[in-house]
Formats: structure tokens, sequence, C-alpha cells
């Protein structure tokens, strides 16, 4: 394993990293309990800051057996609270620690987080430069003397050119606890910058006293500092965890902790059901269930560790209160989670019946008006209440009389339905019903993704039941019954979705025989590019590009571009014929031809 050197873009400091597969050995040394190495699982790097490299930590990682040939400097150890140190005044303080340059000059704006390409100095007339100084410090913290390391940046302030906006990065015990910024007196070049660094201990001095931002993060971090080794220990193992191996963290945290449940008292589900604690930042309290049909698990409640929690005793009453008072609410969520799915044992059978039924309907024969009954009865659609009464026969109006309505108050049934992303079977209506709004609204094509995630939704759920199911069945079976219940409905034809559109541009029109690799498209097409072959135009050009010769062939034949010639009329008013009867999704595709298979020399369009 190898120290490398890399660089923080966010902060313009260079950091020292290790990749973690290589020191999986050695990452329970590398963490804040042994070398201060930080763990990054974006990158699945063990890092740490260039000026945080001290000696001793370049000493423990060869020990480690860490290549560190790349280090070439040692750096000063920071001021610790077991150390005893005299602090100089400020300004000397500056003066010595300083190295202060502005050779990063020409830095691009877009590497510092700008949105554009002109230099800083040529944009603002000066550099942006990080750690320009890096003092230690120590402020008096309620009687108590804390050491700060300060690093003090320039930045720059958008919309206000030629003023600097300068940022005071505090560090306590190696860790970055606030930043704090102060904008420059006035333009660049007009006041001394080294006169603004003498004061940065009692400008944090100052912020302290009047208990700002400052005063609760530093309170917070010297609470947590007193926790004991182990509890430390205990959360730096926790947070280094993948947060996607939940069974890694029920197993880690049973070593440390017994397991936490909450007493259900509803009638029918009466019983205790475990809780499992997860970590990402804060403490979420889920569910946990073990279930074939059962969703993801459910967030019941979010807390934050007190800081002022010492150790793994606390941190364990802790969790038990947390539960206890916040009882009715945990209970009420972890019911409606149980309710989400058929969790008892009659609810899981007569499921999985119904899923069963439902799954055998695809791609069998089915009755319209069983489907129309259905939704009726799911409140999906009403009769109109416009009837004539001519129709009425003693109060009863025929099937086929009735005029249904698909209105605003059934749209959003069919919607919250649909995307309510259950486990229970029925969804399968829900799914149809949605296809069968789509076509009464013609929203293809804009909502193909929607309605393909809830039909997506319940081909999930039917794979979950324990049924092997193509995807392609399902859709082409949704599909043809909301057509023919939109038939039933409103006896016309419905509007085709993309999908179907695309089938019948790229799948022959509705069917049709393979002629030396171009499709026999429809009778509209064929007829037109005979009629434009006969006019001069090349059987190649007609193909690929329809409309193209459409509007070459015009331009050709247009009574005005031909005064004299009296066939010229007759000829545009035929070819304006013939392109009428051409399918819109050739008029309206775009380079379809692109997509079309034609060979030269056939003569068989």
């Amino acid at each position: 394993m190898k120290l490398e050197k890399s660089f923080n873009t966010k902060n313009n400091q260079s950091i020292y990293f290790i990749n973690g597969r290589e020191a999986y050995p050695i990452y329970k040394k590398l963490g804040k309990s042994g070398l201060g190495f930080n763990w990054y699982k974006g990158k699945n790097i063990w890092w740490i800051y260039e000026n945080r490299l001290t000696p001793e930590k370049i000493a423990g990682l060869k020990e480690l057996g860490v290549d560190i040939s790349l280090v070439t400097e040692k750096v000063e150890p920071p001021i610790s609270n077991a150390q005893e140190k005299t602090i100089s005044t400020p300004k000397e303080t500056i003066s010595e620690l300083t190295n202060k340059t502005d050779s990063d000059s020409g830095k691009a704006f877009k590497d510092v987080g700008g949105s554009g390409y002109d230099t800083i100095p040529g944009r603002y007339g000066f550099n942006i430069k990080t750690n320009i100084y890096s003092p230690d410090i120590i402020i008096n913290f309620e009687g108590q003397e804390i050491p700060l390391h300060i690093v003090f940046d320039r930045w720059y302030q958008k919309g206000r050119r030629k003023i600097p906006r300068y940022v005071y990065n505090i560090f306590f015990q190696n860790q970055l606890i606030n930043r704090v910024g102060k904008n420059a007196p006035g333009e660049w070049g007009t006041y001394n910058e080294d006169e603004i660094a003498s004061n940065i201990q009692q400008d944090i001095q100052k912020a302290i006293d009047q208990k700002s931002k400052i005063y609760k993060t530093l309170e917070y971090h010297l609470e947590v500092d007193k926790r004991d080794h182990e509890f430390k220990e205990f959360l730096e193992k926790w947070e280094e965890l993948p947060s996607y191996d939940r069974e890694n963290e029920k197993e880690f945290l049973s070593s440390y902790l017994p397991p936490k449940s909450i007493e259900i008292k509803e009638p029918g589900y009466e019983g205790n059901y475990s809780i499992v604690i997860h970590n990402m930042g804060s403490i979420y309290f889920e569910t946990d269930i073990e279930h074939p049909l059962a969703p993801r698990q459910k967030t019941l409640i979010r807390k934050n560790v007190p800081p002022t929690i010492r150790n793994l005793e606390q941190f364990n009453q802790y969790l038990d209160n947390v539960i206890n008072e916040n009882y009715d609410t945990i209970s009420a969520k972890y019911m409606e989670y149980l309710k989400s799915f058929p969790y008892r044992a009659e609810e899981e059978e007569a499921s999985r019946a119904g899923m069963e039924d439902m799954v055998n309907m695809i791609g069998k024969n089915y009755d319209v008006d069983f489907f129309k009954n259905k939704f009726a009865e799911m409140g999906y659609i009403r009769p109109s209440k416009k009837v004539k009464k001519e129709e009425r026969m003693n109060g009863f109006v025929p099937q086929e009389k009735i005029k249904w309505v698909i209105g605003e108050d059934n749209r959003k049934n069919i919607v919250n339905d649909a995307y309510s992303y259950t486990q229970d079977p029925n969804e399968f209506y829900s799914t149809i019903a949605y296809f069968l709004l789509r076509r009464v609204k013609n929203d293809f094509t804009m909502t193909d993704m929607m309605l393909g995630i809830a039909i997506n939704h319940w081909y999930n759920l039917a794979k979950q039941y324990g049924h092997e199911i193509d995807y392609k069945d399902i859709y082409s079976y949704f599909s043809k019954v909301s057509s023919d219940i939109y038939r039933g409905l409103f006896y016309k034809e419905p509007p085709r979705d993309r999908a179907e559109e695309y089938n019948d541009f790229y799948n022959n029109f509705g069917g049709g025989e393979q002629r030396g690799g171009v499709s026999t498209v429809s009778r509209g097409l064929e007829t037109f590019i005979s009629f434009a072959v006969t006019l001069g135009a090349s059987l190649e050009e007609a193909v690929q590009n329809p409309k193209g010769t459409y509007r070459k062939l015009m331009m050709e034949w247009h009574p005005d571009r031909n005064p004299n010639n009296n066939k010229a009329h007759d000829i545009s008013v035929q070819l304006s014929t013939l392109w009428d009867k051409v399918p819109n999704e050739i008029k309206n595709a775009f380079n379809w031809y692109k997509k079309m298979i034609y060979k030269k020399g056939d003569k068989n369009v």
C-alpha cells in the first residue's frame, strides 16, 4: 500500500490518501482513534490534510508498512490539549507561521467554484489564495483556555468585484468545526491585509463572547470530546460500515447493544416487533420485518445523538427512552407499514390467490364489460348525467346507451392508486385504468415514462409473488385491454401511444411483407412513391426521404412555376392528394428514413 497525494477542490487544500481496499488490514489503526485519517466512502480512501500529517504520523505509517516515499517534508505537530506551549501575540504568531504568497496567480475561475472561464486577477483584480496565514491561537471559553488552529483564506464575493472576502477556517483537535467570513473594509489595494490577519484572535474571541454559532459549535465539540474511548471507537466503526449492508450493520450492533422492539396492542397484530437502528449521520429507527411480501423497511423516527452521552450504557438508555417517549408515533407508523402488505397469514393466502388469478389473465381472452363494471365499482368511471329521456325505460338505461365519463374527480383516484406502490394485487386494475386515462387524455407524448413506472411496479410485484412473466406481455395486454375498453366506452378508435406508433411505423404499419429489405408500408406511401418515380424521382430518394421528395416535386410542378404547362396543375393536385393519404407518422417523423433498410437496385417497393 502506498501513500498518495491529491487536492481538495472545495477548500483548495492538499491531502494525502491511501486506497481503502489495500488499507483494510490496518484500517483500525488509521482511523480517528489511531493516526487520525478520515474515511471517505465515495472514493473508498483514507485521507488526511497535508498540514495534519505530522512526523509522528509519518513514522506510524512506516511502521504499518505503508510506502511513504512521496512525503518530502515534515509538518510541525499542531497544539494538543496535553501540550503546554506559550502562544505569542497574534501579530508575532502570524509573522512566524505565515508563508504568504500569491503563487496561485492565474487560477481559472471555474477551478475555484465560479461559472466563467476568466482568471481571477482579470475578473477581480486579486488572487484567490488559501492558507495565507495558519496561526495557532488560544481563546477563553467559559473560563477555559482552548487551543484552536486557524487557516486564513482570501476569497471573492459574487456581485462585489474588487472587494475580497476573508474566511477563517477554525480547527479544533484537527477537525474543521466552523468557517467565519469577513468582508474586506474596501477595494483591493486600499487597506493592509496584514492588519486584518493580526485581528484573527480578537475576532474569534468576540464571536465566542457573543455566543454566536462558533460558541455553540465549540460547546458541542467540547462535550463530544468528553466521551470515553470505547464509545468513540464504537461510533467510528459504525460510521465506517457500508450504508447499504443492513445485515452486516445489524450483526455489528448486536455485539454492542441489546435488541430493540416495540409492543403493539392493536387487535390482530398484538405482539413485540423488532426495531433496527440505522446510522446515516443521524440515528434512524426502522421497521424490521422478515416477510416474503414485505416492502422496503419504513423509517419510524429519526434522532441525533446528543453530545452529552458519554458511554455505551448511556447511549443504550437513550435509545430506549426515544422508543418509550415516542411510543404513539412509532406504533402508528409501524401499523401503517404492517397494513401496507398482506402480513397476516390469511391475508397473504388471499393475496396470493388474487395475484394468481390476475397473472393468469395476461394474454387470455377477456370480457370488456367485466373491466367496465370493475372500474365503475372502483370509482374510476361514472355514467354521464346527460342521458336522453327517450332512452330511459322506467328508470333503467341499457348498458349500450350509457355514456361513461372519466372526469377530474375520477382522474385523481386513478393516479393516486396507480402510484400508491402498495403490495395489493388490485393495482393490476389501477394500472390498466391509468393506461385508459392516458388514452382519454392523449397524454402519451410526455408521460410514457410515468406510465412505464406504474406498469413496472406491478411487474415487480408479480415477480415478488413468485411469478415469472415477460414485461412485454404485460405491457401489450394492458395496452390492448385499455384500447378495447376505450372503444366500449366511447364507441370510437382510441389514440395510440408512442409504443404503438413506433411498432406500426417500423413493423410495416400493422404487418406486411419485406421486399428487398424495404418494408411494404401503408398503401398510401406505396402509391405516393410509385407516382413520384414516374415523375422522375429516384426510387432510393423517394424511399429514404419521402417528405423531401414531395417538397422537391411540388416545387418542380407548381402551376406558378409552369404557367405554360397545362399538366402542371393536374400533377400538383394529384401529388397533394396522394401526400394527404400518407400516414402522419411519416409526415411528422424526424430522420425516420435513417432507421429503414434499403437495398440499392431493388425495384419492388
